[in-house]
């Protein structure tokens, strides 16, 4: 398609650099907006009888693999 040398995003890089400056999970990560967001996914599951969720970290970055069985 052309000779156009795009760096790809790189999340991890981000982060490293978004803390290492001082900067934050931002405010969905702290306080009411955090309990809001925690009170959206209980509900969910809830509602849709999900019986295990597993949870797996990466710097801020949340994987949940969702198992209804």
């Amino acid at each position: 398609m052309g000779d156009i040398n795009e760096e790809k995003f790189s999340y991890i890089d981000y982060w490293e650099e978004n803390y290492s400056n001082g900067g934050t999970s931002g405010k969905g990560s702290y306080g009411v907006l955090a309990q809001f967001k925690g009170d959206v996914i209980n509900q969910f599951i809830k509602g849709k009888r999900i019986h295990t969720v597993k949870e797996a970290l990466h710097i801020s970055f949340i994987v949940c693999l969702i198992s209804s069985a």
